[in-house]
């Protein structure tokens, strides 16, 4: 497949002179490395801005929790900016409505929010925390059950953090993890 990347414009010059279902085979090769290289680099630009637009807190836990899947065996979680943002919008929705559920009032549950948002996955689960600091806050979801079960179930592949701070400074902080479609 690499030698197809630096030959395509070699597989452009010659596809002509061959039978056309040969054209077809190369033309069929040709967009589906070009799809998977601008799939892969779509994600991959997602992920490194992603990482530079975390504060302090959603660094923090998003360290740990790849930290911990690590030491379990598991592939590290994804950085999806989408996602990160929609965490925010979780948080700041519990503070701005004096709530603390995995029920909101104005989005509904996690996949209702992720749909609206039109972020296709198979999988979605938050775990949400309030008060303390993003150590404390993990900590709290590794002592519980169902947080550290999503924490490490090998089935999310994506994430996305948001910590915001009410006129109190309590820290609302939120971790949305995905399968993709």
């Amino acid at each position: 497949m690499v030698h197809l990347l630096y030959s395509g414009h070699h597989i452009a010059r010659t596809w002509r002179r061959q039978a056309p279902e040969s054209n077809v085979m190369h033309l069929f090769f040709l967009q589906l490395i070009y799809s998977n290289m601008l799939s892969y680099h779509r994600a991959r630009l997602n992920h490194i801005l992603s990482k530079a637009a975390l504060n302090n807190q959603e660094w923090t836990l998003f360290g740990l929790a790849n930290r911990e899947r690590k030491w379990a065996g598991l592939q590290p979680l994804w950085l999806n900016a989408r996602l990160t943002l929609l965490a925010r919008l979780k948080s700041q929705d519990m503070i701005n409505d004096r709530y603390f559920s995995h029920q909101s009032p104005r989005f509904g549950r996690i996949g209702n929010l992720l749909r609206t948002a039109g972020i296709p996955f198979t999988l979605a689960a938050e775990n949400i925390s309030r008060g303390g600091n993003a150590r404390s806050a993990f900590s709290a979801f590794m002592q519980s059950s169902g947080h550290r079960r999503k924490i490490l179930d090998p089935r999310y592949t994506q994430t996305g953090v948001g910590a915001r701070t009410d006129e109190r400074r309590v820290l609302f902080m939120t971790q949305i993890f995905v399968r993709p479609k």
